[in-house]
């Protein structure tokens, strides 16, 4: 469309009106219908108006440090709530990988004081399962090795609707423990003859 500068200049000086874009178009050298006019002006009425996207705390305190972009980086400069968000992170993960049970009393007296309330969260819940959390950064034993057990019990249980007491749930475990019942066992007990 020829005269669509002429109506873009006119957009961006605040008429949004396309009847009356028309009517200027037509004073000038204009032949085209209205339509064509409204369909620029809808193109322009449903494309957003760009807005700089401000990074949210669980999204930049969550990257990594040389994942950050640098709005992110700046945002933390900016922001002194973000910055100490970022820090705690950080500590809490060296204190991960470090295995360090000195550094964990530290670092939950510091988040229990922070203004997040996310880490205020989780510090007490740190300090109601102390004992536990120390015992997970010190010792060597983990339960990755049976998780897949663990599941499958807790499957069973809540398979019982309620039923699950302590004896029927040992019944049911046992019998899925020791007598799987699958398409391929079926088919070679029913081979074998059966003891007289």
């Amino acid at each position: 469309m020829p005269h669509l500068e002429y109506l873009a200049s006119q957009w961006t000086q605040g008429c949004h009106n396309a009847s009356q874009l028309y009517q200027e178009l037509l004073q000038g050298s204009y032949r085209g219908c209205i339509s064509q006019v409204r369909a620029a002006a809808h193109a322009w009425r449903a494309r957003p108006a760009p807005s700089p996207c401000r990074p949210s705390l669980a999204r930049v305190v969550l990257q990594p440090a040389w994942r950050l972009t640098e709005l992110e980086r700046k945002e933390l400069e900016a922001n002194p709530l973000f910055a100490h968000g970022y820090q705690l992170k950080e500590r809490f993960q060296t204190l991960l990988t470090q295995r360090d049970v000195t550094a964990l009393d530290q670092w939950i007296a510091d988040a229990e004081t922070s203004a997040l309330p996310p880490f205020q969260t989780v510090a007490q819940g740190f300090r109601h399962d102390d004992e536990p959390i120390k015992a997970a950064l010190s010792l060597p034993w983990s339960t990755r090795r049976c998780e897949g057990q663990i599941c499958r019990v807790k499957l069973i249980k809540r398979l019982g609707f309620g039923r699950a007491r302590l004896d029927l749930l040992r019944q049911r475990i046992l019998h899925l423990v020791v007598a799987p019942v699958s398409p391929a066992r079926r088919g070679s007990q029913a081979e074998q003859p059966a003891a007289a």
